[in-house]
């Protein structure tokens, strides 16, 4: 992983490619692959709430951030939309890869949490 700072994009080396399907759709600057469009396919819970998922990206002690599209002064952890055809894992992945342009090998799921 190199380093980036705001505007630029963060690669990793040596890694698998992404087994989740995409389809054509809006990315962000930095990743190889279109995101997927509409929500037709997004999960919600019992609520009405839409789940996300999304990794914590690691490199010794530093953590990658990216810039929201929503607040650009704020820095997020890629995430994004949970669909109906993919596990929470593949969801992870797929988001980390489509809003920072990084692919990723998983760890351990750190947990479930509410981010209003």
């Amino acid at each position: 992983l190199e380093r980036a700072t705001k505007g630029e994009r963060a690669t990793m080396t040596d890694r698998p490619p992404l087994d989740s399907p995409t389809s054509q759709g809006n990315s962000s600057p930095h990743s190889p692959l279109p995101a997927r469009c509409g929500r037709e396919k997004q999960r919600y819970d019992k609520a009405g709430v839409r789940l996300t998922a999304g990794c914590v990206v690691l490199r010794g002690d530093e953590v990658l951030m990216i810039s929201s599209s929503k607040d650009p002064d704020k820095f997020i952890i890629p995430k994004g939309g949970w669909e109906n055809d993919e596990t929470v894992e593949e969801a992870a992945m797929r988001e980390t890869l489509e809003e920072a342009g990084v692919k990723v090998s998983l760890g351990a799921m750190l947990g479930w949490f509410d981010c209003d």
